[in-house]
């Protein structure tokens, strides 16, 4: 949703625009106009018109009257006091600016010396209308040798709007007037609005908060494959489906309560699509319900949308469930992050700004921070005062409005620059010349300038000047970036005995579960191999029918043949023994006392094993170590060497130092403990591996990054106070590094992992 608007206060001209001050401070300095005259007489000489197109219609809201100015033409608002309207409607073609000062003057008794009131306005404040009206081309000058002033604003207002143009991280292009195909569609639409669907709206939004509840732990299963390898392209024009929901949802509201929609069409934030509508003509309205009921109209559907998604995904699976949780993250997440935030000119700040009754309160916010901020580095006295019961929401919000504008526009050039590579370079200089490095240039021609409209303190001036270098050289050169690192860390017996298999054969029986503590001697397994039972009644049989032709051999008086059935009667009672032996590994037991240590232990249930196979591991007890898994990209920035002390912190435990044993520093991408990636709730992002994994990885991921594993001895008082398998950070200690180069490479490593998972 779009809203065009700008403000004049009820007791004095509040000029939005940087190009409005601009033009001013050109007609002060002669630029604009003809020579021989002050600036101020070159303003009052003028003869303006009117624009014939502007509606004009008086308000009354918060216990002040005003006058809502607006221009169909270019489908902008602006809001003006009633001394400014006085001079206004004086204006017919015909009047100079200094005749409508004198007849004001006379009305008011000001020419024989009676004091004004507040509603009169002085020379000063009749110029700076003037100006003003100028500036934002809603007056004509009659006068020929004015055109190189009405040229100098419109060159200056293109100029303004060029440099929107060229700033290809936000692009916009407005595509179609959709009036016509709104009301067509008005009279089976309207009825979304209505007081009866609300109370079906929120009767939907109950039962899907109770889907949600009780379906909370498919949650995490269903969000694994938000972002899974092919599905963003979807993501993609999933969200701008919606947005081109939520901007419809706008334009029927509007037109619901007589308002016209005149403009559709397309933002590009770094190349990725919004739509916008321009309902501007909804400040025509005199109720401010009905103002919020268009601001929140598109969040209001968007959430409604999530509703029903919500239901599907709990009532499905497969194909169907995964498509209508990706719904319900778009249309319900990014709605609340963006659409929400009303430190945005989104749908949030339109609702904030009413439910205040504060119109402009964005403009006045920005308006306080810039007078704020030059009296402060500059000296220079505020200009503009504000009504008591708006000074302190104006000021908070101009406060917060300002850090979170640096933080959106750093945001999108470190994207930029991440996203794009060489070319993201390129945009975001240019986003950095466009949205700072202008901005900063034109406020300082302003202050600086032969004719600016107020001294500056220099000494004031210089101070601010060198604390605010002295604050970036400290940020880039002296304030160090915290001296120690994070990674994580897990938890694993130092002391481990490889239970094996001494037979082959089936697993029948699983007597312990990982974790559980066992004694030596301890029946761990039963195994089951029906081969090897068939072979000992076959050899026992053999050796039967050996010992008997020996006695018959013997009988016979045949000692030759009676001696080779002897012998094989041996061979084959060793073979048995043997057997015998083989059949009683059919058992395994535990070889030492400790804790079982294995994973998913029971699905060997019915596995075939052979001799020798690792069946499970037992841990002795109080023989813990900790293991670090550290980035690759950070082994040449940290300070290593065996006996160096690391700080570990487990949830619910005590800080800790423990000593470094060993360093393997060959990394590998293959998860050395699964338990620590994100699918198995740990920090370390993954992707799917692009081939099918070894026999020796049972998983089908790979980290992002390769990994080198630390391991970390802990003391023996801290021992029993954490588990095999818990999780937690290990602090170490880095290289110097600047706070500036700290926080740049950080913000961008952290961007560049989550656009990899995204786009995997």
């Amino acid at each position: 949703m779009e809203f065009v608007s700008s403000a004049l206060g009820v007791n004095s001209v509040l000029d939005d625009l940087v190009g409005a001050q601009m033009n001013q401070s050109k007609i002060q300095s002669g630029q604009i106009g003809a020579g021989g005259l002050s600036p101020t007489e070159q303003t009052l000489k003028l003869v303006f018109s009117i624009r014939k197109c502007l509606k004009f219609s008086t308000r009354f809201e918060n216990g002040e009257s005003f006058v809502s100015v607006e221009d169909p033409v270019r489908s902008k608002h602006y809001r003006i006091g009633l001394a400014e309207y006085r001079f206004i409607a004086k204006v017919n073609g015909e009047r100079s600016n200094a005749n409508i000062l004198e007849l004001l003057r006379n009305e008011t008794g000001a020419q024989q010396g009676q004091q004004q009131t507040s509603n009169d306005l002085r020379e000063e404040q009749i110029v700076q209308v003037a100006n003003w009206l100028l500036a934002m081309n809603l007056v004509t000058v009659n006068q020929t040798d004015n055109a190189l002033r009405l040229n100098a604003v419109a060159q200056q207002l293109e100029r303004a709007k060029m440099m929107s143009r060229l700033n290809p991280i936000s692009i916009k292009l407005s595509l179609f007037n959709p009036n016509r195909l709104l009301k067509s569609i008005q009279s089976v639409t309207e009825w979304l609005f209505s007081s009866w669907f609300f109370v079906l709206w929120m009767m939907v939004g109950a039962y899907s908060l109770a889907c949600l509840v009780n379906n909370w732990q498919r949650i995490y299963a269903s969000s694994a494959n938000v972002l899974s390898s092919g599905s963003w392209i979807w993501l993609l024009i999933t969200w701008f489906v919606l947005k081109v929901v939520h901007e419809s949802a706008h334009g029927i509201a509007c037109r619901k309560y007589g308002g016209e929609v005149p403009e559709f069409g397309v933002v590009f934030i770094l190349f990725a699509p919004m739509a916008f509508v321009n309902v501007t003509s909804m400040w025509r309205f005199v109720n401010r319900w009905q103002r919020m009921v268009v601001s929140a109209a598109g969040m209001y559907i968007e959430l409604l949308v999530a509703f029903l998604a919500i239901i599907v995904w709990s009532q499905t699976d497969g194909v169907v469930a995964s498509i209508a949780f990706s719904i319900m993250v778009m249309s319900s997440v990014t709605t609340i992050l963006f659409n929400a935030n009303p430190l945005m000119r989104f749908d949030g700040y339109f609702l904030l700004s009413d439910l205040l009754a504060i119109p402009n309160l964005y403009s006045k916010g920005g308006q306080w921070f810039s007078q704020t901020t030059k009296q402060l580095f500059f000296g220079i006295p505020k200009q503009i005062q504000f009504h008591a019961n708006e000074s302190v929401p104006v000021a908070i919000y101009g406060v917060l409005a300002f850090f979170w504008r640096i933080l959106i526009g750093l945001g999108l050039v470190i994207a930029a620059s991440v996203l794009l590579q060489g070319a993201g370079l390129v945009l975001s200089g240019i986003g950095v010349v466009t949205w700072f490095a202008v901005p900063i240039f034109r406020q300082l021609i302003l202050l600086t300038g032969a004719n600016a409209q107020s001294k500056i303190n220099r000494i004031r001036t210089a101070v601010s000047v060198a604390c605010l270098l002295g604050f970036v050289v400290a940020g880039v050169y002296v304030f160090q970036a915290p001296a120690t690192k994070s990674a994580p860390a897990i938890v694993q017996f130092h002391n481990e005995s490889v239970v094996r298999a001494d037979a082959s054969g089936f697993v029948t029986a699983i007597h312990v579960a990982e974790g559980q503590t066992v004694t030596k001697g301890d029946l761990l397994l039963e195994l089951e191999n029906p081969e090897l039972a068939n072979e000992l009644v076959e050899l026992t049989r053999l050796r039967d029918e050996a010992k008997i032709q020996s006695r018959i051999h013997q009988q016979q008086g045949n000692q030759a043949m009676m001696q080779a059935e002897t012998q094989r009667v041996y061979r084959l009672t060793d073979q048995i023994v043997e057997k015998q032996s083989a059949a009683k590994g059919l058992q395994v037991l535990a070889i030492d006392d400790g804790v079982i240590v294995q994973r998913q232990l029971a699905n060997r249930l019915g596995s075939f094993v052979e001799r020798g196979d690792e069946l499970l591991t037992v841990a002795k007890l109080n023989s813990k170590e900790v293991v670090v898994s550290v980035d690759q990209r950070e082994y040449d920035a940290t300070v290593w060497s065996t006996g160096k002390q690391l700080r570990l912190i487990f949830p619910g435990k005590a800080v800790v130092d423990a000593t470094l044993v060993s360093i393997n520093p060959r990394a590998s991408q293959e998860p050395t403990f699964p338990s620590l990636t994100a699918p198995q709730g740990g920090s370390l992002p993954v992707r799917p591996l692009a081939k099918s994994p070894s026999s020796e990885n049972e998983f089908n991921f790979e980290l992002l990054s390769p990994r080198f594993d630390v391991t970390v001895s802990l003391p023996k008082d801290f021992d029993h106070q954490v588990l095999a398998g818990q999780r937690g950070y290990a602090y170490f200690e880095s290289t110097e590094q600047s706070l500036a180069s700290y926080l740049y490479l950080a913000a961008c490593q952290w961007l560049k992992s989550q656009i990899e998972m995204a786009t995997l």
